[in-house]
């Protein structure tokens, strides 16, 4: 983490931090250092990355929520044709994660607690925030839940 240089302002008394241009406002790490933090994401789990960084791990899913909600916006699911539904047990026990795949891209889309009937809600209601999604608004009026294909 870098330090910015701090400044004195005398009309109005105060001392503020001056933003870098090449750091994201108020993250305190470069812009570089966020896209090594986002790579080594990929293939260690958070805790590693910030005990390797000699970071808090509060600090790494700060910077992957911002670049994930980054994407999410940037992202268009208007395309997808095949949609696949898997619900699993988070560790042991009784606590459910469903995970909505596009199968013909072979990608994640939506991840959320819960299952069944539940997450087809949650889902809409996350999608339509984004207001892109406007097929979902349509789903509220059908009156058969979700099935599988």
């Amino acid at each position: 983490m870098s330090r910015s240089p701090r400044v004195y302002c005398r009309s109005c008394g105060k001392t503020r931090q001056i933003e870098a241009p090449w750091a994201r406002a108020g993250s305190g790490f470069s812009q570089l250092m966020e896209a090594l933090v986002v790579t080594l994401c990929k293939a260690m789990t958070v805790s590693e990355v910030a005990r390797l960084l000699t970071a808090g791990p509060m600090r790494i899913w700060r910077i992957l929520d911002h670049y994930v909600e980054a994407a999410r916006v940037q992202e268009n699911i208007l395309q997808v044709q095949t949609v696949g539904l898997d619900e699993t047990a988070e560790r042991r026990g009784y606590r459910y994660i469903s995970l909505f795949h596009d199968l013909d891209e072979r990608r994640l889309l939506f991840a959320c607690d819960g299952r069944k009937a539940e997450v087809g809600d949650q889902v809409r209601r996350e999608e339509v925030k984004r207001s892109q999604y406007t097929w979902l608004k349509d789903a509220d009026r059908c009156s058969s839940p979700i099935s599988p294909v």
